[in-house]
């Protein structure tokens, strides 16, 4: 083989340049469509996020809105170092921000059982709250508290000085049941059932969850009454 054959031997293993154009193309298409799939994963990621944040956020402002028509009735036996049985402190829902030493309210601190009304552990308003998929969770474990889950009947003439928890005897929206109103409930096991200063705190306590809740999202000025 001549010099002349060698060459041209040589220069036939070299790709031509068409083979380059078509390999770079390639290669450009490839990753076009690499870098369009890591794009639509992405967006399904963030999309799908903000859609359940987006629910979050309604589902909260939701409860917001059943805990800013909420009232609580209160009624107390001996509250005044006699037997009368004293009606008349009906508190809304966020109100529950006073403390102790509230003169309109600290004649309600005191170490004894709370009792509830039937009606109360049959229709008050945080019922099923606990068990929404949309709520966050650590709003839903402070409402779950409030949970009365082995109902016993009590009876306030047993007590001496005792206060019990009913709904708003103003609503209308309340179906109520051919009851004595002494006819009360507890479970000592119950958080919620301790004593009014227990029950107190649990109301503050879901108050602050939600507000920490809305503040991580700069939702912070909302207004509670």
């Amino acid at each position: 083989m001549n010099q002349h054959e060698i060459v041209e031997a040589i220069q036939s293993l070299k790709p031509s340049k068409d083979w380059w154009d078509y390999a770079s193309s390639s290669i450009t298409v490839i990753t076009s469509i690499l870098t369009l799939f890591v794009a639509l994963r992405l967006f399904d990621k963030f999309s799908f996020k903000t859609r359940v944040l987006q629910k979050q956020l309604d589902t909260v402002f939701q409860l917001i809105t059943v805990l800013q028509n909420w009232t609580i009735e209160i009624s107390g036996k001996g509250l005044d170092e006699t037997e009368k049985t004293i009606h008349g402190f009906r508190i809304k829902f966020f109100n529950f921000k006073f403390g102790k030493d509230d003169e309109n309210y600290k004649i309600l601190f005191f170490k004894e059982k709370l009792l509830f009304t039937y009606d109360w552990a049959e229709q008050n308003p945080l019922l099923g709250w606990d068990s929404n998929p949309f709520l966050p969770k650590l709003i839903a474990e402070k409402i779950a508290l409030f949970k009365i889950t082995f109902p016993y009947p009590a009876y306030d003439g047993n007590f001496q000085k005792v206060i019990s928890i009913d709904l708003d005897s103003f609503d209308k929206n309340i179906q109520r049941k051919d009851r004595v109103r002494t006819n009360l409930i507890c479970n000592p096991d119950d958080i919620c059932c301790r004593d009014f200063e227990t029950f107190h705190m649990l109301c503050n306590d879901l108050i602050k969850e939600i507000e920490r809740w809305l503040n991580k999202y700069e939702a912070n000025e909302l207004n509670f009454k």
